[in-house]
């Protein structure tokens, strides 16, 4: 049941934000709404795992400052491509990642990925690897800022 109530909720917000009615688009939206429900039960990372309070913290606290992220990471990306220099300095970082949780190491390595400038490519026993546009997104992630507000919503889970 809770795995058709996520299955619902993922492809009412996907719909909700393309609009999309075209069979083709519509299916692209089902199947990749299964596969998300599917990894998430494969990884048994679900929101459910967490208590209500945590997840209403997450929602209130968590989600608004990511959105800023989201929106600071991407104007800095429109600066740099824009520039004439185009002044990019790629690299591969590991990012150290004490959370426990499968639904706090799920929040954290997609945290990074939305964020312009930023992808998780592997997650290890203790660290992220992540391939970073610039130097300063790496140190920005080094700094764990995102990791300890994330490692807040976990205790709270707790």
């Amino acid at each position: 049941m809770a795995k058709l109530l996520l299955f619902a909720l993922l492809f009412g917000f996907w719909f909700g934000l393309s609009g999309q009615t075209k069979p083709f688009l519509l299916g692209a939206g089902l199947i990749t709404c299964a596969a998300i429900v599917g990894f998430m039960a494969k990884r048994q990372a679900s929101i459910w795992s967490w208590p209500p309070q945590a997840l209403i913290l997450a929602v209130v606290t968590y989600l608004p400052w990511l959105l800023w992220q989201i929106v600071v990471a991407n104007l800095r990306v429109i600066y740099l491509t824009l520039h004439p220099s185009l002044p990019i300095t790629p690299c591969v970082v590991e990012v150290p990642c004490t959370l426990t949780t499968p639904l706090g190491r799920a929040i954290y390595t997609n945290s990074i990925t939305l964020t312009p400038g930023t992808v998780s490519v592997s997650l290890l026993a203790d660290t992220i690897v992540v391939h970073a546009l610039t130097r300063a997104d790496a140190d920005g992630l080094l700094s764990g800022e995102m990791h300890d507000r994330v490692a807040r919503l976990e205790r709270a889970a707790l």
